[in-house]
């Protein structure tokens, strides 16, 4: 007598929903990665930028002292404070 086996549900179901998260899992992670990239260029344009801008600033400031320097008196000079960038 052959024994009665009830039947199963396909595993075909299971595995979609399985790869459907997996995918989306996968997606987002590649969009993640994409986003930290072109944040990464983003920042890096801007570290060029600012190297370059804070050459600019720092000379103008330079400038900026010395004629400050020339518009005091010889005594007052000590106690001016002088200006530059803090990096």
């Amino acid at each position: 007598m052959p024994s009665f086996r009830p039947e199963r549900q396909p595993p075909a179901a299971t595995k979609s929903r399985l790869s459907d998260s997996l995918l989306r899992l996968h997606q987002s992670m590649e969009a993640s990665k994409q986003h930290d990239h072109q944040m990464q260029r983003l920042f890096r344009t801007w570290q060029d930028r600012w190297a370059s801008q804070s050459d600019e600033l720092e000379q103008r400031l330079e400038y900026i002292d010395e004629q400050l320097s020339k518009l005091s008196d010889d005594e007052d000079v000590a106690t001016i404070p002088h200006l530059s960038i803090v990096r």
